[in-house]
Parts: structure tokens; sequence; C-alpha cells
């Protein structure tokens, strides 16, 4: 008498060992029931990875030169956790911004990484697959859209995340004075600080006043020392 059956637990994932057990009993009526003593333990396999099933999530926010990081977590069809890291190579992610028209930026497989971490307390394990995107522009509202294969994962939605600008680079940022000034007159100076890459940094949450100086150069020494500086700021834009 030939059967068949399919699981959908896979059992390879546990420490322990564990595995489906088979029984085989034969009932013809009442009292006719017994038990052979045949039994057989099979491990089933978890099945490959599957895009929708498996979990993904990304930064909400990072500062440069840090990249946007995404976790994948691989999961077959049936939610079985996978903990075969030899998929790297098979990841891919491509980060926009649609305000801005930036980008895409695409994610190189070699900036992918696996491990293999625990989940709960049983002992299954799970793949977790680390992905990098490497933006150089600051401003909120990236999205991320993460593939396996070519398929599209979380059936296409993007998560977003938000880019600070890098620290301030004093080689990158300007100061701006008029060329000439009438006597008796305040002159206004512009100081825009900049990071590595050209964005502009937030003075108020990154530049304390206190921080910024100012040297005058002058032959008369005493008008020199006359002067009084006032130092404000004003925040432009986020992106």
């Amino acid at each position: 008498y030939p059967f068949s059956f399919a699981p959908r637990v896979a059992t390879t994932g546990f420490s322990n060992g564990a595995g489906m057990v088979v029984v085989v009993s034969y009932s013809n009526g009442p009292g006719s029931e017994w038990t052979t003593t045949f039994n057989q333990m099979i491990h089933v396999a978890p099945g490959p990875i599957n895009a929708d099933a498996s979990e993904v999530s990304c930064e909400s926010i990072i500062q440069l030169p840090s990249p946007i990081i995404c976790t994948i977590l691989s999961f077959d069809e049936f939610k079985n956790p996978i903990n075969d890291t030899s998929h790297a190579t098979s990841f891919g992610a491509i980060s926009t911004h649609t305000t801005l028209q930036l980008g895409p930026y695409r994610a190189n497989t070699t900036s992918t990484n696996a491990r293999v971490i625990q989940l709960g307390a049983q002992g299954t394990t799970v793949a977790e697959y680390t992905v990098s995107i490497f933006v150089t522009i600051a401003a909120q509202g990236w999205g991320t859209v993460l593939s396996y294969g070519g398929v599209t994962m979380r059936k296409g939605a993007s998560m977003t995340t938000n880019v600070r600008a890098a620290t301030l680079d004093p080689t990158m940022s300007r100061v701006i004075c008029p060329e000439t000034s009438p006597a008796l007159v305040a002159v206004l100076c512009d100081v825009l600080f900049f990071d590595q890459y050209g964005n502009g940094v937030d003075v108020a949450g990154e530049v304390p006043r206190e921080s910024v100086d100012v040297l005058f150069h002058h032959d008369d020494t005493e008008l020199v020392d006359a002067m009084v500086v006032s130092v404000g700021y004003t925040r432009s834009e986020e992106r």
C-alpha cells in the first residue's frame, strides 16, 4: 500500500537534530487496531528562499559616511527558517529618492554579508544577510527596494531611510564677505558649512555657536581689539 504526504514544517533548522517520525497503524473495525513495529525518522529540509516570506528591514536614520544597512532573514514559502549562507550574491538593493530624482544607487554584491543567528530559545537558526547601499547625498525619504534572484521582496514596497550629512569638513566650507563696506556699518559675512560630500551641515544641531570664532588681521592692533563680533545662524530647508 503506497502512501505519500507533503510536510510543510522543516526539521533541519533545530540544533537538537529533531526529525519527523513516521509510524504506520492499521484498523479494520473496532478491536482490530494495531501499530506496526516499523517507524522511520525523516529530516525535512526547508524549501528555497521565498522573497515574500523572508523578513526584511532597513535602518530608518543614518549619518554619512555610513551606508544604508538592510537586513534580511531568509525563510521558505511556509515560513521555515533557512540557515544556508551561500546566497549572498543573489540579493540586491536599489535606493532612490523620488522627490529629488536622485540615484538610483545600486548595492554592490560584495557589500552583502551573511551569518547564522538563533531564533528564540528553541535552538532554531536562520541565515541573516546584511546589504549595504552607499549613498553620498543627505536627504530625507530615501526609499530602498530589496530583491532576491531578481524578484522584489515585500512585493516591491520600499523602506524609507533619512540620510543625514556627515560631520563638518572645514576644507569644503565657505566664507562669503562683501569686498567693500562703508565705515561704521556692520559687515555681514556668511559661513556656509558642508560635509566632505558637499552636503549642507545643520548648523543648529551640529555646530554650536561657541565653536565659531572670528579672527581679524590688520596692522592697527587697536582697531582689531575694538572689533565686536556677533555670531548667529540661519537654517536652510532640509532636502
